[in-house]
């Protein structure tokens, strides 16, 4: 292989744009990552089509997350919070690991 070809993969890297990772990544396998997330007071926020899990919310407030993320996941301000599947209140504060629903009824047929 010529000195060209070796360098070509490391100019194609450098010319990709870095692309942000809320997770941690485990490139060795096994559980690792879970234990990452863990210590790390990972949360999955989800909203809608919106799923991302973001490290060091825990500890943080529905509420503040709510505030953060209201723009970016369009989390209107009614939208109900469930924590791990129970309605919370903004002032619920999170655990490593918890999942965070916003969800909004959009509509309920009577009886």
């Amino acid at each position: 292989m010529s000195d060209q070809e070796q360098q070509r993969p490391a100019d194609d890297q450098a010319q990709q744009p870095a692309t942000p990772q809320p997770e941690a990544q485990n490139e060795g396998g096994g559980d690792q990552g879970d234990k990452a997330s863990e210590s790390a007071g990972a949360v999955q926020v989800i909203h809608g089509a919106n799923n991302q899990t973001f490290e060091n919310l825990a500890n943080s407030t529905v509420g503040d997350v709510r505030d953060t993320l209201a723009e970016v996941f369009n989390i209107p301000g009614d939208a109900q919070a469930l924590v791990n599947g129970e309605n919370v209140g903004n002032n619920y504060r999170l655990k490593a690991n918890d999942t965070l629903e916003f969800i909004k009824q959009a509509g309920v047929k009577g009886n």
